[in-house]
């Protein structure tokens, strides 16, 4: 009888435990494919600690990072062994989106000390970068935005390329900065930092890839202090380009600063038009499941429906053209319905062209949560996965919502709206 007992119980610990994982590997699934509603809903029914993982992941991607601490520390306290790459890594990134300069830095030195075989080559790459600059930034305060006005109204602009635009002061005299949430850290030319009196740091040796896949040296500077209109900005961290980097066409355009998703993510609700730009600090509480932007380390994902899949994609302001990638066509090359082979040429820096065969799907419609997005065309990388690598279906531009007369775009409040 006693031995019955026994292998009852032993059945029954393996069936649980068989149970458990499968149940995690679903969870994990729809982490991978940021399904974040149902991803929040299957990890408030878990039993198990594994719980406050997921709800610290689901917390990171909607741009709370102080709630995601906590259910890490929840976690640690339940499983005080625990010690892996994805704990590390989400410890990382909750650090970058506060702006806590040397738990970046100390979060990321653990992790090439003692997960390098859980990065690729690339990923090693980046992380020793990441390393160099955040390094560097450890004995400053973390940035800080104060609002002086709820709400603040700006004249739209575009600069000769067609980028928004916004204001930015630091000093007596304004400087339109291209407004780009696509921009992973705010980026600034050299010879606007050293008018503006950033506080540019020494060059030990960082190199960021371009859209063209190059590597270009960069060094590190913090603003002490800037304004957009009334908001002002406290030690916020730029790139800093030579300007010969930033300069375009045979120098007859030149980016002069660039604001970031750092400074972006900030700004509450973003509404913008043909005639204005508008930062309002209220947002609407939209439910969980009306949610259609999140965020993945420092970027904006949109979660766009086609053929009737929900897939994400790269939220970027500054960039004039959406470009789909190559998980866009695999996902959907027998649904693609119309389309032609087209050259595209592409400018780097340097006045530096580019070209390559692009696909483009004609008259595609896209679905934004409950609003039908009709366009005439759209460009299509079937060859290549974008910088954001094979879970990222493209990159959407300004073009994208070109039929709507308003977007709002809120990180805060984790949607875009359209008017």
């Amino acid at each position: 009888m006693k031995l019955k007992i026994s292998l009852l119980c032993t059945l029954f610990t393996t069936l649980t435990g068989f149970a458990q994982t499968k149940e995690l590997d679903k969870i994990e699934a729809l982490k991978n494919n940021h399904q974040y509603y149902e991803l929040k809903k299957a990890s408030d029914k878990l039993k198990d600690s594994n719980k406050y993982y997921y709800l610290a992941y689901y917390y990171n991607v909607s741009n709370n990072p102080e709630v995601s601490l906590k259910y890490i520390d929840t976690l640690r306290l339940k499983q005080p062994q625990r010690n892996d790459f994805k704990l590390w890594s989400l410890i990382n990134d909750n650090a970058v989106k506060l702006f806590d300069y040397r738990l970046v830095f100390e979060s990321q030195e653990y992790i090439l000390n003692n997960f390098t075989e859980n990065l690729s080559e690339k990923d090693l790459k980046d992380a020793q970068t990441k390393r160099l600059i955040w390094e560097q930034l450890v004995n400053f305060k973390p940035q800080k935005v104060v609002f002086n006005k709820e709400v603040e109204v700006f004249e739209s602009k575009k600069d000769l390329a067609g980028l928004l635009t916004l204001p930015v002061k630091a000093g007596n005299e304004p400087i339109d900065f291209v407004f780009d949430t696509g921009a992973g850290l705010n980026v600034v030319n050299s010879e606007i930092a050293e008018k503006l009196n950033f506080t540019i740091l020494p060059d030990v040796g960082i190199e960021i890839q371009s859209f063209t896949g190059n590597y270009t040296k960069v060094r590190m500077a913090i603003a002490p202090e800037l304004y957009i209109g009334s908001t002002k900005i406290e030690n916020s961290p730029f790139l800093v380009y030579d300007a010969k980097e930033l300069t375009f066409a045979n120098g007859a355009y030149v980016i002069r600063g660039i604001i970031g998703f750092p400074i972006a993510k900030e700004l509450g609700s973003i509404v913008y038009s043909d005639t204005k730009i508008t930062l309002n600090q209220k947002y609407k509480d939209y439910t969980i499941k009306d949610k259609n932007l999140f965020l993945e380390e420092l970027r904006g994902v949109v979660l766009l429906g086609y053929k009737g899949k929900i897939k994400p994609y790269n939220l970027d302001t500054g960039a004039n053209h959406t470009l789909l990638s190559k998980p866009f066509f695999i996902s959907y090359n027998k649904k693609l319905g119309a389309f032609k082979t087209v050259t595209k040429q592409f400018e780097g820096a340097g006045n530096g062209v580019n070209e390559k065969q692009l696909l483009e799907l004609q008259k595609p419609v896209f679905t934004l949560g409950k609003y039908k997005i009709e366009l005439d065309k759209i460009n299509l990388d079937a060859d290549e996965n974008d910088v954001f690598g094979a879970q990222n279906y493209g990159n959407i531009g300004q073009d994208f919502f070109k039929n709507y007369k308003e977007v709002v775009i809120s990180f805060k409040g984790n949607y875009i709206e359209l008017n």
